[in-house]
């Protein structure tokens, strides 16, 4: 799903535990100038949540307690998600909330990105740090101007 400016907030249900691999939910830029909001299935009951910018590294968050059977909250924010004139543009701000409770949060600088470059679950780009595909089920995705979280 490819979509405009703004912060996304979705609905989710995990894929059934997949140890150690990582999925995209929310990638930005262009193949070499990108960056990645991605979760990592640690073990059963625990996933995590990453910002991945391209060529450089980033932001890993603790381990968030999780039941794969049931859908899940997602909140997401991060530069790259706003137009170069907005006040979310001009704050390096990265920040993952789950469920009401934040599970990533940092600063750092993002690559530029045009509204048609953000994708929703898919690392078109071919960055490494993620698989290609989320394997879970999106079930709605809304965008917002600024962060609600």
């Amino acid at each position: 799903v490819r979509s405009g400016f703004g912060a996304v907030e979705m609905s989710v249900v995990f894929p059934s535990w997949v140890p150690g691999t990582q999925e995209p939910l929310v990638v930005t830029g262009r193949s070499g100038a990108g960056d990645f909001i991605y979760v990592r299935y640690i073990d059963a009951t625990h996933v995590s949540f990453g910002f991945d910018h391209w060529g450089v590294g980033g932001l890993k968050g603790p381990p968030v307690e999780t039941d794969f059977a049931r859908t899940h909250r997602i909140a997401i924010s991060f530069q790259a998600l706003y137009p170069a004139d907005s006040a979310s543009h001009m704050t390096n701000a990265v920040k993952v909330v789950v469920d009401g409770r934040t599970a990533l949060e940092g600063s750092f600088a993002c690559h530029p990105s045009t509204a048609d470059q953000i994708t929703i679950g898919r690392n078109l780009i071919g960055g490494s740090t993620c698989g290609s595909v989320f394997l879970g089920k999106i079930l709605s995705v809304e965008r917002f101007p600024e962060p609600r979280n």
